[in-house]
């Protein structure tokens, strides 16, 4: 058993570092293929906490971008789904475990409820170790089609790394300047533009 456990694992491992390379590179067909093959590939992450949004803004293809969108709201809806059943049984659950106790006062109490383990976050504003969004991926990688994609899907140019600089932040250090436009004019929407020229300005003092 531990072993036939350790080829699943290595496995599931050897398909997540497919797909990561497939994102990178852009290949749609080959993406379709591992998701369609194994749904649960959506969750994949890299040891520094890349999910699928990080390795498609650094390879730059709008496709790509769109698919891993598709595929995120579909595993969201599927979670949305199953937290729901969870809830109901959790409810059913508590009623009775709450019978139980009543009747019987001197027996060790059940659980109050059934533990649901959180989610890995497979957002589009998730961040890795250091702080990295999606979005600061592809302001990184010069890929400015990448972050109109990201933008238009939801990304906040105002997510900040653990250094509080942001994707607008990069983008200028880095003399992206298509990137930096897009970046900046997300900024201004969300009105954070003044934070941002502060922060750029303190930088280059």
């Amino acid at each position: 058993m531990g072993n036939e456990a350790s080829v699943q694992a290595q496995a599931a491992r050897a398909d997540e570092l497919a797909l990561m390379q497939a994102l990178l590179n852009g290949d749609l067909q080959a993406i379709q293929a591992l998701l369609k093959q194994n749904p649960s590939l959506v969750y994949a992450h890299s040891k520094a906490g890349e999910n699928l949004w990080h390795f498609a803004a650094q390879g730059g293809d709008a496709q790509v971008l769109k698919a891993v969108a598709a595929a995120v709201e579909g595993a969201l809806a599927g979670q949305k789904k199953q937290d729901k059943l969870k809830g109901r049984i959790n409810h059913e659950f508590n009623k009775v475990n709450q019978a139980v106790n009543q009747a019987i006062s001197s027996a060790v109490p059940l659980p109050a409820a059934i533990a649901i383990p959180m989610s890995t976050d497979i957002g589009i504003n998730a961040k890795t170790m250091d702080g990295t969004t999606p979005l600061m991926a592809a302001v990184k990688a010069g890929k400015p089609e990448a972050v109109a994609e990201l933008l238009a899907a939801g990304a906040d140019a105002r997510r900040g790394d653990s250094s509080g600089a942001t994707a607008v932040h990069h983008a200028a250090w880095q003399g992206q300047a298509a990137c930096l436009a897009g970046a900046a004019a997300a900024w201004a929407a969300a009105g954070g533009a003044g934070g941002s020229r502060r922060q750029l300005g303190a930088q280059a003092g």
